[in-house]
């Protein structure tokens, strides 16, 4: 029968009128007269493959008026509710039939189900569609089933001891189900994962009570972290004791130290939010350590900032004024960490309330920030070495480590007469189509030399106090002697483009190495473009160094593993193209410090950062590399050489040695490092 219509008159005394199952489609059924229904069979609970009655019109069933219903079967039945549907969603509504005993409803359409609370409830089948499950005080329940929890989104178990609480968790979990609520009274779980836990506690309202057992952590499963601990303590209080409901069992690692987390500097009016980890006895961040019951906040009292004793979070209402030696306001936080033996472990973190400038010697982070305080959350990309003294927005760093993985040739070196000894390290006759010279880049070449001995002593083409410092009234405000204008030396600035470059609309200033590495980087490509040759490039499964080391690797190869031909690629200026830090799982890396935004430094901002290393990395005055270097957070910079961007002819390139301090020129052909610089 398809589409029937079935009315029930004067039906007040009938009990069960079938298998209506067997009538397929049922346009209309109405069973408002039968007040004495027991049994209404709407599907077939003995055949669970079957498609039962279909509601084609996508009608509610009203079954108000059956409120001495003992057993209903809706298996497999399609298209209704007891409520009209609305965007999928169906409601079935029996809390009226409190003498219900069994409920069928496996493979139902139905997305909601609201029971009487009643002890007679004994069995519940329902379909994998449900979002939403109460059952509240169904103390007779014995039999309790659901095909799926995939679009489960809230969870009320209370008053009913006969269900499986943790399997119904466990499976949301594994299905991947978005609870937003859920709220399961006298859980009695064991050998609990501690990763469903932790799903638990990230649903936005959940309330558990009753006892959970986590297996015995290893060193890497079930471990209960500092992070899951403070979360279960927000969440559900103590869960040691089981003295706010819920008592978890879990194996407990001290924790002996603590570090706090979060900015240094609160430059403006707004929030700030800080954070505790646990840490070795040496002082080094651990996710580890958890036996602890409570953690509050203060700050010292000042007119600027308050915190939340629960959350660590500060409200900056006011900001203080940097004064000229750069000092200003600032406030201590602390945090408390009460242990469950009842000691306290604290660790306190000094603010600055107002809007610090940078210095010389900062680090600065993967995210743009700076300090001259370590930040233990954040990545250092870089140590700042110089800042304009007429512009103090044009600041510079070096990066942390070398570029280059190796030491690597400047570029091409053509023949060249005057030096027979290195005929065997030239790669001659290279000429272009179009008539572009292969050698000899587009930049000006600048042949004079800015480091000089002076009347306080020092060493021509050597970089000393004497060569480099000065001073008096003569030098500029940082102390640093000024050099020839025009000179090699002189090329620690910004250059103010005419027409856009690389990206950079016209009129941007960016600095002079990076605009030397864009030269570069763009005069090798036209080379090996016109050759036919592939150009290091980022692609899905290579970053564009990885891409231009085996490029490099593979000219070699191909010429008899002869490293000359390294030469073609320009490695000194493209690894520093290509270089981009490493950072935190999580973190972001700013735009600025990404590939592409680095440069092979300048020959003026090389001698810059070789004058701080020769300060050593002791904390000796100007020693600006030392903090980092002793964090394990600066790679020292070599006795050797290394390249700087700028060209004194298609034979030479300015270079600085490291060990002796020595700034001239070299073939460029030598093998030298290379680090990378940045504007941030």
């Amino acid at each position: 029968v398809e589409d029937a219509i079935i009315y029930i008159f004067n039906g007040d005394m009938m009990v069960d009128i079938g298998d209506l199952y067997k009538f397929g489609n049922i346009g209309s059924l109405n069973l408002t007269s039968a007040v004495r229904l027991r049994s209404l069979r709407l599907g077939n609970k003995d055949d669970k493959n079957a498609r039962q009655y279909v509601n084609s019109k996508q009608t509610d069933i009203n079954l108000n008026n059956c409120i001495a219903l003992e057993e209903i079967d809706l298996t497999n039945c399609e298209g209704f509710g007891t409520t009209a549907q609305q965007n999928g969603v169906y409601q079935l509504n029996l809390q009226k039939q409190t003498g219900l005993r069994k409920l069928y409803a496996y493979g139902a359409s139905f997305t909601g189900c609201t029971l009487p609370s009643t002890p007679t409830l004994e069995v519940i089948e329902f379909g994998a569609k449900l979002r939403n499950l109460r059952l509240v005080n169904l103390s007779g329940l014995q039999q309790f089933s659901i095909a799926g929890v995939a679009d489960m989104k809230t969870i009320t178990i209370t008053g009913t001891p006969g269900i499986n609480t943790q399997d119904i968790v466990t499976r949301c979990y594994h299905e991947s189900a978005g609870l937003t609520a859920i709220n399961i009274e006298d859980a009695d779980w064991t050998d609990f994962p501690i990763l469903i836990l932790e799903y638990l506690a990230n649903v936005a309202s959940c309330k558990l009570s009753g006892s959970i057992k986590i297996p015995a952590a290893t060193s890497t499963t079930n471990v209960m972290t500092f992070a899951l601990k403070k979360q279960l303590l927000q969440k559900f209080g103590d869960i040691d004791s089981g003295a706010d409901g819920l008592k978890i069992t879990y194996t407990s690692r001290s924790v002996v130290n603590a570090l706090v987390t979060g900015s240094d500097s609160c430059p403006t009016v707004g929030k700030y939010q800080f954070d505790v980890t646990p840490a070795t006895a040496g002082g080094v961040a651990t996710s580890y350590g958890n036996d602890f019951s409570k953690i509050e906040w203060s700050i010292t009292p000042n007119p600027y900032a308050i915190i939340d004793p629960a959350t660590g979070e500060v409200t900056v209402n006011a900001i203080g004024t940097e004064s000229a030696d750069g000092s200003g306001p600032t406030a201590a936080i602390t945090c408390t960490i009460t242990l469950l033996n009842g000691n306290q472990i604290t660790a306190s973190k000094t603010i600055r309330l107002y809007e610090r400038s940078a210095k010389v010697g900062d680090y600065v982070f993967a995210d743009g920030s700076y300090s001259d305080i370590r930040d233990a959350s954040k990545t250092a990309v870089g140590i700042c070495f110089y800042i304009n003294p007429e512009d103090k927005t044009q600041r510079l760093m070096v990066a942390t480590e070398n570029a280059a993985p190796t030491t690597v040739p400047w570029g091409l070196y053509p023949h060249n007469a005057g030096v027979p000894s290195s005929a065997d390290r030239e790669i001659p006759g290279i000429e272009l189509e179009s008539g572009y010279d292969a050698y000899d880049t587009p930049m000006a070449n600048n042949t004079t030399h800015g480091i000089l001995m002076t009347e306080n002593g020092g060493q021509d083409y050597y970089i000393s106090d004497e060569t480099y410092r000065d001073d008096s009234e003569n030098g500029d405000p940082d102390g640093f002697r000024k050099l020839k204008e025009g000179s090699s030396a002189d090329t620690l600035n910004f250059v103010t483009l005419k027409e856009a470059f690389h990206g950079y609309p016209a009129g941007t200033k960016i600095p002079y190495g990076l605009y030397l590495t864009l030269i570069i980087v763009d005069h090798r490509d036209t080379v090996l473009s016109e050759l036919g040759m592939p150009i290091p490039a980022a692609s899905e499964s290579q970053t564009e160094k990885e891409s231009l080391t085996e490029l490099l690797a593979n000219i070699v190869a191909e010429n008899g593993n002869d490293s000359d031909y390294r030469q073609f690629y320009f490695p000194a200026a493209s690894y520093c193209h290509a270089y981009e830090p490493q950072v935190k799982t999580g973190e972001i890396l700013s735009d600025k410090f990404k590939k592409g935004k680095w440069g092979l430094p300048s020959f003026g901002e090389l001698c810059r950062i070789y004058w701080y290393h020769s300060k050593g990395y002791e904390g000796a005055d100007h020693a600006i590399f030392t903090n980092a270097q002793k964090a394990n957070l600066f790679t020292k910079f070599t006795s050797g050489s290394f390249w700087s961007s700028l060209e004194y002819s298609q034979f030479h390139t300015w270079y600085v040695n490291f060990g002796t301090g020595g700034a001239s020129t070299t073939l460029r052909f030598y093998e030298c490092s290379a680090r990378a610089v940045a504007a941030f």
